[in-house]
Order: C-alpha cells, then sequence, then structure tokens
C-alpha cells in the first residue's frame, strides 16, 4: 500500500517535522532515551525536500531496527561508542589552561566526563556493552571492539533485509537481483577466504581482486561486477551504520575482462538434442521459443497475456521493456507459434516473481544445460539461443536492417540498404523474414528435434 506524501511529516510554522515512531527494538538506544516517538526539524518549508530528507532518516533508522533485530549487543555498542566520543570532542572544547607558580602551563581535563562513563560503575549494574565502549573509547582498548564486529555474512544479510523493509514501504530500494548477488557474493567471498565468519572490517582489497579472479572460469564479467557492486553497498550501509570504519575495499578492486560477455558459442544439433531429451516440459517450452524468437531469457519470462497483440491481420508478440532501448519493440509470430506461445504464458507455464527476475530460470537452464552436456563453463547457456536464432536469419539470407528490429539489436552502423530501413519495415514484410528464417535449413534440423 502506497503511503500518502506527508507520512511521518508535520509542518509548523511553515517548517517540516519528522515525526517516527520508535519501533521498540531501538527506543533503548542513547539516542532515543526510551521515546516513543522521535521528532526532528527538517529545517526546510518545502514539501520535496522535507520528503528527500525524511526517506533518507528513516532509511537510516531501518537498518538499526535491522541491526538490533539481528545483533542487539552490537548495536547498543556501536551506540554507546558514538555517545562517549560525542562526549570526549565536547570535554575537549572545556579543557582549560593553567598556569603554575613556576610559570609552567598545563592543561587540565574535566573529571564530569569520567563520573559520567565510569567503567566499574557499568559493571556493577551489568551492563556490558556500556562497559566495552568506556574500555575503548575512554581507555583505548582496541581489542574490544572485535567482540562486537560486524561478518561479512551478517552484513550482507543486514543489508538485504533493510532493503526489502524500504521496498515494503513503498521507498526507493535496491533491486531484487541486486540483493541475490549481495547474498551469493558475500558467500563466495567467505568461502573463498576459507573462513565463513570472517569480519567485514578484515576484508582487503587484494583479497577482494584475487577473488574476482577465482572466479574468471565460472563467472561472466557481467556477474562479477555485479558482485563487486553488491558488496560495496554492503560495506556502505555498514559504514553509514558505524558498523565498519576506513576504506571501501570493493571500491577500485581489480578485475580483469575475460571477454565472456561479450558472446555465446552456439550449442551443437548434438547437444540442442541431449537438453531437449532431458528437459521438463517448461523448460523445454522455454527452450523452444527462446530458439524460435532469438529473445533474451528475461524478455521471455516478463511476457503477460496483454503482451499478445493482432495489428493489420498480424500476429503480434510485444515486449515493453528489456536490457535496452532497442529491446522494446513488436515482432511478429506464425499464427501457430503465436498462439502456442500465449498459452504458455497465460497458463503461467514460466511462474517468476513480480520483479521478473529471471535468475531462477537462468539457473535451472544451466543446471539443464550441465547435465546434458556435461559441460560447466559459461561459453554457453540459454543466451547462445539467441545467436542461433540470428544465425538462422543469417543464413535465410535476410538483410541485417531487417533482422535487427526483430531481434531487439540495435541499428547503428547497419548499411541501410536501399534506405528501407529509415521508412521502416511494416509487420506483414517482417512476418515474411520470420516465416523464410524458420524454414531455412539451419532452423529446421533445430526444430525437429522438438518432435521427436
Amino acid at each position: 500500500m502506497k503511503r500518502r506524501e506527508t507520512w511521518a511529516l508535520q509542518q509548523k510554522a511553515n517548517v517540516w517535522y519528522l515525526v517516527w515512531n520508535v519501533p521498540k527494538a531501538i527506543r533503548g538506544l542513547p539516542m532515543f532515551g526510551g521515546r516513543r516517538l522521535y521528532t526532528k526539524t527538517l529545517q526546510t518549508g518545502d514539501l520535496k525536500e522535507a520528503q528527500r530528507k525524511r526517506d533518507l532518516i528513516v532509511a537510516n533508522f531501518d537498518r538499526l531496527v535491522a541491526q538490533a533485530e539481528e545483533a542487539p549487543k552490537r548495536l547498543k555498542f556501536n551506540a554507546y561508542i558514538e555517545e562517549i566520543q560525542q562526549a570526549v570532542r565536547e570535554a575537549e572544547q572545556r579543557i582549560e589552561t593553567v598556569l603554575l607558580p613556576d610559570g609552567q602551563e598545563v592543561e587540565v581535563e574535566s573529571e564530569s566526563l569520567y563520573h559520567a562513563y565510569d567503567l566499574e560503575s557499568a559493571i556493577e549494574r551489568g551492563n556490558e556493552e556500556l562497559a566495552d565502549a568506556i574500555r575503548q573509547a575512554i581507555h583505548g582498548d582496541l581489542k574490544v571492539s572485535d567482540k562486537y564486529a560486524i561478518t561479512l555474512k551478517e552484513a550482507s544479510k543486514a543489508f538485504i533485509k533493510s532493503e526489502k523493509a524500504k521496498a515494503a514501504k513503498g521507498l526507493k530500494a535496491a533491486a531484487p537481483a541486486t540483493l541475490s548477488r549481495a547474498k551469493h557474493a558475500a558467500d563466495s567471498l567467505a568461502a573463498f577466504l576459507g573462513r565463513p565468519a570472517v569480519l567485514l572490517k578484515d576484508v582487503e582489497r587484494r583479497d577482494v581482486t584475487l577473488w574476482l579472479g577465482s572466479l574468471a572460469g565460472n563467472k561472466s564479467d557481467s556477474t562479477r561486477v555485479g558482485y563487486l557492486s553488491a558488496l560495496s553497498l554492503v560495506w556502505e550501509t555498514s559504514y553509514l551504520t558505524r558498523s565498519v570504519e576506513g576504506d571501501n575495499p570493493f571500491k577500485s578492486a581489480g578485475i580483469k575482462s575475460t571477454g565472456d560477455s561479450q558472446s555465446y558459442a552456439p550449442f551443437t544439433v548434438e547437444e540442442l538434442a541431449q537438453i531437449i531429451e532431458k528437459a521438463t516440459p517448461e523448460l523445454r517450452m522455454l527452450t523452444k521459443f527462446g530458439l524460435i524468437t532469438g529473445c533474451r531469457l528475461s524478455e521471455i519470462i516478463g511476457l503477460q497475456a496483454d503482451s499478445f497483440e493482432v495489428s493489420q491481420g498480424v500476429p503480434l508478440v510485444r515486449i515493453k521493456a528489456g536490457k535496452t532501448a532497442n529491446s522494446i519493440r513488436a515482432f511478429p509470430l506464425p499464427v501457430a507459434l503465436w498462439e502456442e506461445l500465449r498459452l504458455c504464458v497465460v497458463g503461467n507455464l514460466w511462474p517468476v516473481p513480480k520483479s521478473k527476475n529471471p535468475h531462477g530460470w537462468s539457473s535451472k537452464f544451466g543446471k539443464l544445460k550441465e547435465a546434458a552436456t556435461g559441460a560447466r563453463d559459461r561459453t554457453k547457456g540459454f543466451h547462445s539461443l539467441r545467436g542461433m536464432a540470428i544465425t538462422a536469419y543469417q543464413r535465410a539470407g535476410i538483410p541485417e536492417d531487417v533482422t535487427a528490429p526483430i531481434v531487439g539489436h540495435g541499428t547503428k552502423g547497419l548499411t541501410m540498404s536501399y534506405g528501407l530501413y529509415s521508412s521502416g519495415y511494416d509487420y506483414s514484410h517482417q512476418l515474411q523474414a520470420v516465416e523464410a528464417m524458420l524454414a531455412s535449413d539451419y532452423m529446421s534440423q533445430l526444430l525437429k528435434l522438438f518432435n521427436k
């Protein structure tokens, strides 16, 4: 349910205030002092600016809630550290210089700081987190911080939980794909380091570089870049909640391109036959229409009932969102195949989350490919079917400027033969191209495999 624009906002004397109900899990933090309601001036009379400030503050508070639920002791310790450090800064401003009878100047510190944060008193009260914070912030015992340090996996989990909470409230949040990468990347890096409970603060940039290099044979360039970006967000989020200090080791980490994100090798006839034989009905149909349409996996599973239409007697499939601007298009199919694909979509043959994240089906196809071919490398995948469809257009003699808008490729650099592309091929001409491609010797031998 979408919240109203002035949620958690109140206006007094033309100034907006944040008025936020403090969850029970974090009311005990020093900054809230047990209060149920937190009020803060946003120092603006502009609603848009107030909304922006509100969302930033509440997002940080939501991170505190996630931390409190996962690791309440760590959260209390960090809050006490922040409080004491602020008190130390204020005490330093009150230091007095006294002139002794012999003319020597000495600085006299206020005793109030040590009375307010007395270690023995905190121990007697059983406040372990406060006692440890005093040991570190006042007495300089830095080793105590390891006791409360967040692990890489805990940081990833807290980040994911915080982002999901933001999304549930209608706030801007990281995409589901980013959350998935954050989890898988944290697990992968911890496994590479051989330390399942490695502390986030102990991860070094060289560790990250070596880890990324170790993934080069199994993960594409885009996946490794995605992993790096997701963990960088995890680190930044932990930094904002004072769970880690220093420099982000995931920024500017070295990553060498393997070039595997640029092209996929086609399946051989024998490999495709094995894939079809071992496929479930759902994966069999997904493979079939990946080959026939040349669509990306995300484009196929993103289809809905209203993606199917008829224009001037030509059955069309409309892609409403995609990887690039060129991906958004409509392309024709022969009526029998159009109806077969429509029934798959209407029948929810390939169920996906609301996010339309194709990761689940990509993983399923990857496992099918491995079972059928015995290969785990990433040189061949679902995207290979797209390349095979384009090859079929080429072998059928279809000009590139005709094929490009059908498969969702860009047209920059094409020759624009006869000026036809500038005026646009109509759907009936495109349908003729699709039919010619399907009838080509190359595609015919592949489609026959689905009839066995």
